[in-house]
């Protein structure tokens, strides 16, 4: 292990790693991934990886390099015990993301037939890769 450092010192000057030299993404995939986020912000990067024949890590690349950053929706509302079927609906409904330069600070009150059940909030919450 010190050998190794010591040879990385006497070769480059410093410990720091050598630039990683991937496969450049092609400008043109760039510009096409970046209009997918803009038609359907709510796309998976495991998607538009299959779509445009990229690993999801060079999507996320080419996102975070534009600023990009998957901002996760988050519900907060009472349920009961008894709502099975309802809480698996809710944790499918987390699981979504939706992408953008800018945290949208969205929120929106909605008010059930139950008065006592409370009220529903509607939060974006955000989640930096």
């Amino acid at each position: 292990m010190v050998t190794k450092i010591v040879a990385k010192v006497q070769a480059a000057g410093n410990v720091r790693d050598l630039p990683k030299s991937g496969r450049p993404v092609p400008e043109n995939t760039k510009l096409d991934v970046m209009l997918q986020v803009q038609d359907n912000p709510h796309s998976t990067t495991h998607q538009m990886g299959i779509d445009f024949n990229l690993s999801h890590t060079s999507v996320r690349n080419i996102l975070h390099k534009q600023k990009f950053h998957p901002y996760k929706i988050t519900l907060m509302q009472e349920l009961s015990e008894d709502d099975f079927d309802r809480r698996n609906e809710f944790c499918e409904i987390m699981q979504i993301r939706y992408w953008a330069a800018e945290n949208p600070h969205w929120m929106q009150e909605a008010h059930t037939q139950h008065a006592q059940k409370g009220r529903y909030l509607f939060k974006v919450k955000s989640d930096i890769l």
